[in-house]
């Protein structure tokens, strides 16, 4: 207790606010978030090996099944034809087109090129490392600037705390100086967001590449020995991204443990499968910039939301190359709510959807392939938000319309597309796939949905950091949240009950009661894994 009141204290500009500071400490109990640590030898290598061959093979065996049954359904009704293709053509796409081709990450390569580097005769070049926050709690800012404050670097250092909170935090400068750090307030705090902060930092340092990380990342000392000599090495390189990893324990909630186990799918296989075709995503933090790179744009993308991914985007039309490194070299906290797991994912879907609907995505200079790949990412955006009225839809119409076309083996065709979570993905992954990731997926597909609907018609919410002002949009935010969450309630119970009705009455009819037994348990299953996000 001593030491954390010292800390704060420390940290704090006054005696006031750091008696307010440790009453914020010592109110949080024990559903408070577990601080990270930088990933220790093991974990950094746990994604060199993507296990492509298990996850395609056993995706491609669930997905064709699923393509049939899905179409032999359209061919009875219709108007179900549009979601069938966008469902089909994403996912033979996601596994054909783009998972069949990915290649697998040479150690030996990436040795050879660190070694090159350190031999260049110009030395070491200057780093620029971007630490942003707004409104974090200090115990999360302390905590990543002490592993901050410890990385190695053999060239010029310069680390910079970009405060862009409502008002100039004593605290934050306070952690800032008493690490070396530059503490940096922007003259209009607030504008265009995070991509704000940064282009507003970018033009008041020189370093020749810059380091992102996010205000709860805490990295190991050797990130920068791992990343930045890629970029010496290879001067096309203009971003190098590693992945943003999340350690997930049993004593964290279900939401932490479920978002930080999800997220494994996308950083340790798609991205190395997109890195085949230089459209690896920039995702921000954990990634190494070139200045060259960014100069022509005056910094990052000039985008209130995604600007991370523009960024990305925007370089490889200019000719630049986005290099994926599955090297994990720094740990970060995972949404610890509903809430705070809705709205990320909400912010994640606008900005894939924004950018693929965007003239700017269609006139750029992006290969085919390129352009393929940040498709299927809002392609399963879009499917999956169509997945909450779509999925029940096929049993519950030949239920009510066609029951003479209900049978026992029309439920086959699914069936290895649901056994992929429940089976192979427990198999496949190095964190624990239990039954949270199935849970989370509800709160996922909502904000899917959601995100697409505020982006057709123009409604979408502002993002918003947490701890930052903006009362307003925050609660603009919360009803959004309450709204997805009645909608997904509402959703869920109308389909069950119609599906359980209209079995009822055909059984009563006559009809076979098996034929109608693999429907109601698939769908059962799910109202009962929905029901589960709601009050585990």
């Amino acid at each position: 207790m001593r030491d954390l009141a010292r800390q704060l204290y420390l940290a704090s500009g006054t005696a006031e606010e750091g008696l307010a500071l440790l009453a914020d400490e010592l109110t949080k109990g024990p559903g408070a978030a577990v601080l990270p640590v930088p990933p220790d030898d093991e974990e950094m290598l746990s994604y060199l090996d993507a296990g492509r061959a298990l996850v395609v093979s056993a995706g491609v065996a669930a997905v064709l099944p699923l393509s049939v049954g899905l179409w032999l359904y359209t061919a009875v009704e219709v108007w179900f034809a549009p979601v069938a293709l966008l469902t089909t053509g994403y996912l033979l796409v996601s596994y054909f087109g783009v998972g069949l081709w990915g290649r697998r990450f040479d150690a030996h390569a990436h040795a050879e090129a660190l070694a090159r580097a350190s031999e260049a005769p110009s030395g070491p070049p200057s780093v620029d490392v971007f630490l942003p926050c707004c409104g974090e709690p200090a115990d999360v800012l302390a905590n990543a600037y002490e592993h901050v404050a410890a990385l190695r670097w053999g060239g010029p250092l310069a680390v910079h705390v970009l405060d862009d909170g409502a008002r100039a935090s004593a605290a934050v400068e306070a952690m800032a100086r008493r690490h070396g750090f530059r503490y940096v307030r922007r003259g209009d705090p607030g504008r265009m967001k995070k991509a704000g902060n940064l282009r507003s930092a970018f033009a008041r340092t020189h370093g020749e590449f810059i380091a992102i990380l996010d205000a709860d990342f805490c990295p190991r000392p050797d990130f920068l020995q791992q990343t930045v000599p890629l970029m010496v090495d290879d001067a096309g390189i203009a971003i190098v991204q590693s992945p943003q990893w999340f350690r997930v324990s049993p004593s964290m909630n279900w939401v932490e443990r479920a978002a930080g186990s999800v997220q494994e799918l996308f950083h340790r296989l798609v991205q190395q499968n997109r890195d085949r075709f230089d459209a690896a995503i920039c995702v921000g933090s954990c990634g190494v910039y070139r200045r060259a790179a960014l100069a022509p744009m005056g910094g990052t993308a000039e985008k209130g939301a995604s600007e991370d991914v523009w960024t990305g985007v925007l370089t490889t039309c200019d000719g630049w190359r986005v290099r994926y490194l599955p090297l994990i070299l720094a740990t970060g906290l995972c949404p610890d709510s509903r809430r705070a797991y809705f709205k990320q994912n909400y912010r994640w879907c606008l900005g894939s959807i924004a950018l693929t609907t965007s003239r700017e995505f269609w006139t750029s200079p992006l290969t085919a392939t390129q352009k393929m790949c940040y498709l299927t990412g809002a392609g399963y955006y879009a499917s999956t938000a169509l997945s909450l009225v779509a999925n029940a839809a096929p049993a519950i119409s030949l239920v009510l319309l066609r029951p003479d076309m209900v049978r026992y083996y029309n439920s086959l065709w699914a069936v290895p597309s649901v056994l992929f979570p429940w089976v192979i993905m427990r198999i496949w992954a190095r964190h624990p796939y239990g039954v949270e990731c199935l849970r989370i997926r509800y709160l996922q597909y909502s904000a899917h949905l959601f995100a697409i609907w505020d982006h057709c018609f123009g409604t979408a919410t502002a993002w918003v950091p947490t701890g930052a002002a903006g009362a307003g949009t925050q609660g603009r935010r919360d009803s959004q949240f309450r709204r997805a969450m009645s909608f997904l309630l509402l959703t869920t119970v109308a389909q069950l009950l119609a599906l359980y009705a209209g079995c009822a009455y055909r059984i009563a009819e006559g009809y076979a009661w098996y034929d109608f037994a693999p429907s109601v348990a698939i769908e059962t299953l799910s109202a009962f894994l929905c029901a589960q996000s709601f009050f585990a």
